[in-house]
């Protein structure tokens, strides 16, 4: 993608709403999350569980690490006013969704705890924020490992041995660079051309956003391209073993795809103050118009 832009045969994109077919269920999606994917490695002191009093147990620090910055980050990022607009029917989220520990006995105290998770973020705010809020929470952590300690994991649990001048200790690493996400333009051409296609074909439509992530369109909006997403296949196939679509879906996204054209075609001509004047099948037919793309190939009207 960034080659193609780099010698230029994505420009003639810049005059018309670019359709990204990467989403599911047939619907317009009108917004994706953002996502990061961070790793949290927690040091506590390995010792034997008979002894609570004299270790520091990395994996209850885990459990208190992440909770502590989570209720922070809900703070900073509370479900956002327009996300109700855009149909999210969740709003940012950060959360583990993996835990381990380094191989030993039951019957001791871990030293070790590594906790991975990621931050799906709503498009209203800006992932670069989100890497310096985290990092400002393990900073914090650092300084004083006692402000996460929840109290709830019995009197020796604690995350600092003053007679040993030992703490605990968080490390964080960033597994991917993170990308915001997209909140697709609800007024261009684009949107309502696909809102009116869809509409035409399956007699209702219903556009939604999804918490899941598509990389690239968030960066080519940026610079300028209005991005719509569609998709056909099974929302709930997603990465499962049998991933799969419907035929008849494919059917259908045909009849909706032919009609995007035509309504593209058709509001560009009403809302155009200096229309081509060639006849409407040509604009409707022909690749190319002159009036309004590049003359790629020529056009046959008279």
């Amino acid at each position: 993608m960034e080659q193609l832009e780099k010698t230029g045969y994505m420009e003639i994109l810049h005059r018309g709403p670019v359709f990204w077919v990467d989403s599911a269920d047939s619907e317009p999606c009108i917004g994706t999350a953002g996502i990061i994917q961070w790793q949290l490695t927690i040091s506590g002191k390995l010792f034997h569980s008979g002894f609570p009093q004299l270790g520091i147990n990395a994996m209850e620090m885990a459990m208190d690490v992440v909770h502590y910055i989570q209720s922070k980050f809900y703070e900073t990022f509370p479900s956002h006013p327009r996300e109700a607009e855009y149909n999210f029917t969740n709003c940012s989220t950060l959360k583990p969704t993996q835990i381990e520990t380094g191989a030993g006995s039951i019957n001791q105290i871990p030293g070790v705890c590594v906790v991975r998770g990621d931050v799906r973020l709503s498009p209203f705010y800006d992932i670069a924020d989100v890497r310096i809020f985290i990092e400002q929470c393990v900073r914090d952590i650092n300084a004083n490992p006692a402000i996460v300690d929840s109290n709830s994991h019995g009197p020796h649990s604690k995350y600092v041995l003053e007679s040993e001048n030992v703490s605990g200790r968080v490390e964080l690493k960033w597994l991917t660079g993170g990308e915001n996400g997209i909140a697709c333009s609800l007024e261009s051409v684009g949107h309502k051309a696909l809102v009116e296609a869809t509409l035409a074909v399956k007699g209702t439509v219903a556009p939604y956003s999804v918490s899941g992530s598509l990389p690239l369109v968030r960066d080519l909006q940026e610079k300028g391209y209005d991005i719509q997403l569609c998709g056909y296949g099974l929302a709930k196939k997603y990465h499962a073993l049998n991933e799969c679509a419907k035929l008849s879906d494919f059917q259908q996204a045909t009849r909706i795809i032919s009609r995007v054209r035509t309504y593209v075609l058709t509001l560009e001509l009403n809302s155009d103050p200096s229309p081509c004047h060639h006849p409407p099948l040509c604009r409707l037919y022909i690749p190319v118009c002159t009036h309004n793309f590049p003359a790629l190939v020529p056009c046959p009207c008279p």
